[in-house]
């Protein structure tokens, strides 16, 4: 029985959504607590590496203390421990699910430093380069990964891992369409990689999972647009 769980984070996907998707695709239910309006700024002088996600951890037993701790990826990984999405008794199954972890983190750098970046030109330029050379490359590479594994809908094995969640968070962050200057499709065209989208995007739980954070935010402004009528 897992322990009780609770994840913080903004009430965005971001690098919590792995890990939120991780716990609802292996069924642990957690507390999925997301911040609100100026909360960040009290909480975040008392948050271990002053940044989120966090996952507070309650384990059994009587006064047992909770443990929290940060880091996206630890954080997935511990969580693929407890539903079965990492491979645990594989060292060399989990050295390739950590591989495709650290590849993705490889893609998100760049594309954080853009997003960082204050001069519009500067911010242009680099923004052109991950449409044009940097990203076509990555993908490429994804795709020779997802094809070496048989192009079966997984990157690693025959079953869902914590590597599938991580691409399939990536790419849904492109398809978005939020970053000025890269293509919501830069993605597409990648068979090997729409197969591991589509597969995590059908898995009943996931579904649910999103279906329900879509219906409670379009509740949410159905509210603040019948409040400021």
């Amino acid at each position: 029985m897992a322990p009780r769980l609770e994840l913080t984070y903004f009430d965005i996907k971001g690098k919590a959504e792995y890990v939120r998707l991780a716990l609802a695709a292996g069924g642990v239910e957690f507390e999925d607590r997301r911040l609100k309006g100026g909360e960040w700024a009290g909480l975040k002088p008392e948050t271990r590496w002053r940044y989120l996600p966090e996952l507070k951890v309650y384990p059994e037993g009587d006064g047992a203390a909770p443990v929290t701790f940060g880091q996206s990826n630890a954080q997935l990984r511990y969580v693929g421990r407890l539903t079965g999405l990492y491979p645990v008794e594989d060292a060399l199954a989990a050295a390739r699910v950590d591989e495709i972890l650290e590849a993705v983190e490889d893609v998100r750098a760049p594309m954080s430093a853009s997003i960082r970046e204050e001069d519009p030109g500067r911010k242009a330029q680099m923004r052109e380069n991950l449409a044009t050379e940097f990203l076509p490359h990555w993908f490429s590479l994804f795709e020779e990964r997802a094809q070496e594994n048989g192009a079966n809908g997984h990157l690693v094995g025959e079953g869902l891992t914590v590597a599938d969640l991580s691409l399939y968070c990536l790419v849904g962050h492109f398809r978005m369409g939020i970053l000025d200057g890269v293509p919501a499709t830069i993605a597409d065209g990648y068979p090997g990689i729409e197969k591991v989208v589509a597969g995590v995007a059908a898995h009943p739980k996931v579904a649910a999972f999103e279906q329900t954070v879509a219906e409670r935010k379009a509740e949410a402004k159905r509210r603040e647009a019948g409040a400021s009528a």
